[in-house]
């Protein structure tokens, strides 16, 4: 199965290290099975800033498919990772990579949104 459908600009295997690291730093491990997810949605989805994704029905069932699992197991575990990020640390650095004081935890989408706008930024 072939993830992207048009060529990928710059180095894959550098993309996944910044999304790892980026991750790590807003205290989202490796441990985390959302880890792994996270880091598969964000690989499609920073190399294609605009281009419109449906979280529910096109990330989730991908990455499904890839790992071998429901997308309702990668939904719960993208959320519990991200209630990590928030409950225990890395609110800070979620808070600098959207660059403003968030309120409340935010949903799996602008999560991913928050991340791969802050990735592409910094580039």
């Amino acid at each position: 199965m072939q993830i992207f459908t048009q060529p990928v600009p710059g180095n894959m295997a550098g993309l996944a290290d910044r999304i790892s690291a980026e991750l790590r730093r807003m205290h989202i491990f490796s441990h985390l099975r959302g880890y792994y997810y996270l880091i598969h949605i964000l690989m499609q989805v920073v190399p294609w800033p605009g281009r419109p994704f449906a979280v529910t029905k096109q990330l989730y069932p991908d990455a499904g498919r890839s790992f071998g699992v429901s997308p309702a197991s990668v939904e719960r575990a993208v959320r519990t990772s991200i209630a990590a990020c928030w409950n225990r640390g890395g609110r800070d650095v979620l808070d600098q990579m959207a660059g403003t004081c968030l309120d409340k935890c935010p949903t799996s989408a602008q999560f991913i949104g928050i991340v791969a706008d802050y990735i592409r930024r910094t580039r």
